[in-house]
């Protein structure tokens, strides 16, 4: 489960954060859980106890008595490795802020789309399993995500196509999918499920993949997969 703690002691602030995070991360379609916190102090106790509960933690700077800067020093001494998005209603940063290794300042009022940006690059880059284990003929193959072009499915075979190699699978391209981040890969025909790190462009009779040519669209599939792709698209 993907773990988001936001620290604010501006209640207004802290609502506004909260509901922002749950909007995007319901679109990222991931399971998670949004703690909020009023008090520094709170965060920096909880973490004592288990510092690695949060995968990212959405920090005020101005905060009182202890500034979201002291708190996220203190969190590393801890060995909190949570990815760390600083809050602010200044776009005068500390440099000291950047000791702890920031994924991003936010300068208040922070929009939905700022936050989507935020958010969904620490969740793609940090949380995001890098492989796949995928059941093939003869065992499970381990494979980079950024390998995988396509899957397809031929005379009850589903292929797993990469630069490589072509590899089989009994299994059936839906049961496959389950197995796939939701946020990489969409179906986009009966037969076929794309990698989206991997299109070039599309239209509604074809994907067109930078390493694989065309790949066909089916009409009941291409809205959802449009949509997939125009999400993916905003959050690189």
């Amino acid at each position: 489960m993907y773990r988001i703690a936001i620290c604010d002691d501006e209640d207004i602030f802290l609502e506004h954060l909260c509901t922002l995070a749950d909007s995007v991360l319901r679109e990222l379609t991931c399971k998670f859980e949004v703690t909020r916190y009023s008090d520094g102090q709170a965060l920096l106790q909880e973490l004592e106890r288990q510092p690695d509960r949060f995968q990212l933690l959405l920090l005020d700077i101005l905060m009182e008595p202890m500034d979201g800067v002291t708190l996220a020093k203190r969190l590393r001494q801890l060995g909190c490795s949570a990815g760390i998005v600083f809050v602010t209603s200044t776009a005068a940063f500390s440099l000291e802020g950047y000791s702890v290794y920031p994924a991003q300042y936010l300068v208040k009022p922070v929009t939905r789309q700022q936050l989507l940006e935020a958010i969904s690059r620490d969740y793609r880059e940090r949380y995001l399993p890098k492989h796949v284990m995928l059941p093939i003929k003869g065992g499970n193959a381990v494979l980079p995500l950024n390998d995988i072009l396509y899957l397809e499915t031929i005379n009850r075979l589903t292929l797993v196509h990469t630069p490589k190699e072509c590899l089989e699978s009994s299994d059936a391209l839906k049961k496959l999918l389950l197995l796939l981040p939701q946020s990489l890969f969409v179906r986009c025909h009966k037969s076929y499920v794309v990698n989206l790190q991997k299109v070039a462009r599309m239209n509604r009779s074809g994907v067109f993949l930078e390493d694989a040519g065309e790949i066909p669209v089916g009409r009941a599939y291409y809205d959802t997969a449009a949509r997939a792709l125009v999400e993916y698209l905003g959050q690189t």
